[in-house]
């Protein structure tokens, strides 16, 4: 999940089945929502209820009559936003559609430091923009992303932070 060291790119793609001699989506195109928490020691026991109702969020998206996204192949990506001073800034799942959205954030490790004020949602906010490849931008679309945080944001980064957070490849 650490951007630099595993690849900074997230990626959202349709779900082809095959079907004769050509292939069909059976579960809709591809849908993303991605969710950056902040992570900080300033959200308290936020970060713990976050990390509890954020896997039932995909049940409540996709299944049900009134679920908001259930055409789509609903897949989700959790980040994890720190202090830049923290030993991993950012830390950023893969987009899962099921029970694998439960193993991923498991791999997310909250620091709760940080102390300084404003927060860094600019470098998640560079990552979902700049970052994620998703199928459902070639229909004209776009996914979901949501913050969760407690903090004013900065309102810039060096070249130097993104190269520290995702390597080379983000420059």
């Amino acid at each position: 999940v650490d951007p630099r060291e595993y690849g900074g790119f997230r990626r959202s793609h349709n779900l082809l089945v095959p079907d004769g001699d050509g292939f069909r989506l059976s579960f809709g195109p591809a849908m993303s929502v991605k969710t950056g928490l902040d992570t900080t020691g300033s959200m308290g026991g936020n970060v713990e209820i976050a990390f509890a109702a954020l896997p039932k969020v995909h049940h409540l998206l996709v299944q049900g009559s009134r679920a908001v996204l259930k055409g789509y192949h609903t897949q989700i990506a959790t980040a994890v936003i720190q202090d830049v001073s923290d030993r991993f800034p950012l830390q950023v799942s893969q987009f899962e559609p099921d029970n694998e959205i439960d193993r991923q954030m498991t791999l997310l490790v909250p620091e709760k430091g940080g102390g300084d004020a404003p927060e860094d949602y600019q470098l998640d906010l560079f990552a979902t923009a700049f970052m994620t490849e998703t199928a459902i931008t070639r229909y004209g679309l776009r996914g979901y992303y949501f913050v969760v945080g407690d903090e004013v944001g900065r309102s810039s980064f060096t070249k130097k932070l993104l190269q520290r957070i995702f390597g080379d490849e983000a420059i």
